[in-house]
């Protein structure tokens, strides 16, 4: 069935089935749970003297165990910004 053709097309779906839909979809529930996306780039991440404290498959992942938000770490890697007074990031391969 496409379009037109399926039974709930044209169709809001209310309220209460939003919340359902979405509390089938969390955690462990969700299909993406756990991957990791095909266009994440490493993250490096050094203390100021040039150590290497350890390496990140994603912004996400870096900003996690950083304690902020993924977008602080992608302005810091762009603008060769400190984070924390601590470390420098660095993208990676």
């Amino acid at each position: 069935m496409s379009g037109e053709n399926h039974p709930n097309y044209g169709k809001t779906p209310s309220e209460e089935t939003k919340a359902l839909l979405s509390a089938a979809n969390l955690g462990e529930n969700n299909p993406n749970y756990g991957k990791i996306a095909h266009n994440a780039a490493g993250v490096s991440v050094y203390t100021l003297d040039g150590t290497l404290v350890k390496c990140f498959v994603s912004h996400k992942a870096a900003a996690d165990w950083l304690g902020i938000h993924q977008s602080t770490v992608s302005k810091a890697i762009k603008r060769g910004r400190t984070l924390k007074s601590l470390y420098k990031v660095v993208a990676s391969k």
